[in-house]
């Protein structure tokens, strides 16, 4: 979390993050989201996580892979849907989505 924090405060970090790294923080925020709200209630809700000032999170090798790894977990936190909204269309994603892998 103390990555986002320091995002938020300074709106600009300069780090490498490896494909494990970025899968770790995509898991922590749909977790976290997960964690805030009944299971009754997520399946009525599209969670759409905001990629826009990390869009390589958005990028299409990252979320095929993420999908690979995580989308059956992913589909599994009870959301409707849940999508990662990059800076521009073609960098948005649905990561639940289990039939893209």
């Amino acid at each position: 979390m103390t990555f986002w924090r320091n995002l938020a405060s300074s709106l600009r970090l300069s780090q490498r993050l490896s494909r494990s790294d970025a899968f770790d923080l995509l898991k922590a925020a749909i977790a976290r989201k997960a964690g805030m709200l009944p299971a009754a209630q997520r399946a009525g809700l599209v969670l759409a996580l905001d990629a826009d000032r990390l869009p390589a999170l958005a990028l299409e090798p990252v979320v095929e892979e993420f999908r690979a790894a995580h989308g059956t977990w992913t589909a599994g936190q009870g959301f409707q849907a849940i999508w990662l909204v990059g800076p521009d269309p073609r960098l948005t994603w649905r990561l639940d989505d289990c039939a893209s892998q």
